[in-house]
């Protein structure tokens, strides 16, 4: 008899960390070329997919090109880079609601973004094709940089630069500001 275990995406992240020192990374500044190395090895050995891959005849090619984009998103200046990151970041949430009174306020969610102007651009949009284009809300806060999750943050854009995610490691550090409806 087998028993099925269902883990959940923070679970499941949390062991990964756990069995490595890439959870070692607090800060977007200071990351040398070995740490962005190590990253984005890392990364693609747990299958995170890049077009690391798309020019690339070799896992070292694939990892110079991460390592290539992650210097990019460390030189760019925030909010669509790293270059210069507040200790306090406000960051932005979707979330879909009937009801506003129904939102939330013990678990806000992992994945954010850091750049309120990507609202407005198309390709962000499609992005949220799995979303509901009615009763969408905008959740708007505040998040210490000691709670971002720096290396799934960089692997996230490196994934897909649109969205300007921001993943963080625990959903109950988040100061609320506020919350709109955006649809």
């Amino acid at each position: 008899m087998s028993n099925n275990i269902k883990i959940t995406l923070k679970d499941w992240l949390s062991e990964q960390l756990e069995r490595s020192d890439i959870n070692k990374y607090n800060s977007f500044d200071g990351l040398t070329e070995k740490d962005l190395y190590d990253i984005a090895k890392w990364g693609l050995s747990q299958g995170w997919s890049s077009g690391a891959w798309d020019d690339a005849n070799s896992e070292e090619e694939a990892i110079k090109n991460v390592v290539d984009s992650f210097k990019s998103m460390l030189s760019d200046k925030f909010p669509e880079g790293f270059n210069g990151v507040p200790d306090i970041i406000t960051a932005y949430r979707f979330v879909v609601l009937k009801n506003p009174e129904d939102l939330n306020r013990k678990n806000w969610g992992y994945s954010w973004f850091t750049n309120p102007n990507r609202i407005n651009n198309q390709y962000f949009k499609q992005q949220l094709w799995h979303l509901k284009t009615s009763d969408l809300y905008l959740i708007t806060a505040n998040i210490p940089l000691s709670n971002v999750d720096v290396v799934h943050t960089l692997l996230q854009r490196d994934s897909i630069y649109v969205e300007n995610e921001l993943v963080i490691k625990d959903d109950s550090v988040v100061e609320f500001i506020s919350f709109k409806k955006i649809y």
